[in-house]
């Protein structure tokens, strides 16, 4: 997670954006408390909802989804 965010922070300056969003459900603790170690801050939350029944299968690294433009 640490070079990912190492890498979009430096094409950021580079680029001149004036910010840059992650978003990031509370469910990956690890990259949530990794994100607001870094000085990111929560700007909007998300409601996510799983069935009991149909757990979400546990798993490792990042995960990409809802992109946004």
């Amino acid at each position: 997670m640490h070079s990912l965010a190492d890498g979009v922070e430096a094409a950021a300056v580079r680029e001149q954006a004036r910010r840059v969003a992650v978003r990031c459900q509370t469910n990956y603790r690890d990259v949530y408390r990794a994100l607001m170690q870094r000085g990111y801050r929560v700007h909007w939350t998300d409601l996510r909802m799983t069935l009991y029944d149909a757990p979400e299968p546990a798993g490792q690294g990042i995960v990409m989804s809802n992109w946004e433009i």
